[in-house]
């Protein structure tokens, strides 16, 4: 597994000088402290467990809750209701931005029960580009990092968008961003007629 900071790969364990930051492995996963404020601990199971200094009473919301020592209030949607269904707390706080390591809603129903039109955000010329093994771009990725997750955001997003471009291609860079994190070579994915990079010029 890569590590990067800041755009750099790292070897763990990593400090900075400053003490800023810490970032090692330990016998349950990854652990990431900055200056015993924060502490977040990923395990090799794929669970995440934040730890939090009594510096940040009272100064949280979201998936972290409150920290308000309110039992009562933990799982708050963000509107500000509340409700004790952990799954539909979760869901509230759900956005399109988030990758679909589960199942995203049903995609069918996010594509407005349109079969043809999903299966044309499946092609090629759409999402399929990640995970087509006709293309060379990826392929070196697929072992490495979760093809499928990132296959199912982009339809999601396409779905709830109307096929929005921007959308498409986001998601596709994701994957490649992801792709480089992990230290997997990408090949030339962007075209003339495929999320062209727009140029800017500076006057």
């Amino acid at each position: 597994m890569g590590y990067s900071v800041n755009g750099f790969q790292v070897e763990l364990p990593y400090y900075l000088p400053s003490g800023e930051l810490e970032m090692y492995r330990n016998k349950n996963g990854t652990v990431i402290e900055s200056e015993g404020l924060v502490r977040i601990q990923y395990s090799d199971q794929g669970l995440l467990h934040i730890t939090l200094s009594t510096f940040y009473y009272n100064c949280t919301g979201g998936l972290c809750g409150y920290f308000n020592g309110n039992s009562e209030d933990e799982f708050c949607f963000p509107n500000g209701k509340c409700t004790d269904n952990v799954a539909v707390f979760l869901e509230s706080w759900t956005t399109f931005d988030e990758i679909c390591n589960g199942e995203c809603g049903d995609l069918l129903k996010a594509c407005n029960n349109d079969s043809e039109l999903l299966k044309y955000y499946k092609s090629r010329s759409k999402c399929g580009i990640i995970n087509d093994p006709s293309n060379s771009s990826f392929l070196d990725c697929h072992a490495v990092v979760n093809v499928s997750a990132y296959y199912r955001t982009c339809l999601f997003r396409l779905c709830q968008s109307g096929g929005n471009q921007t959308e498409l291609c986001d998601s596709v860079s994701r994957y490649a961003m992801a792709c480089q994190n992990a230290a997997v070579d990408v090949g030339q994915w962007r075209s003339r007629n495929f999320c062209r990079k727009s140029i800017q010029f500076t006057f």
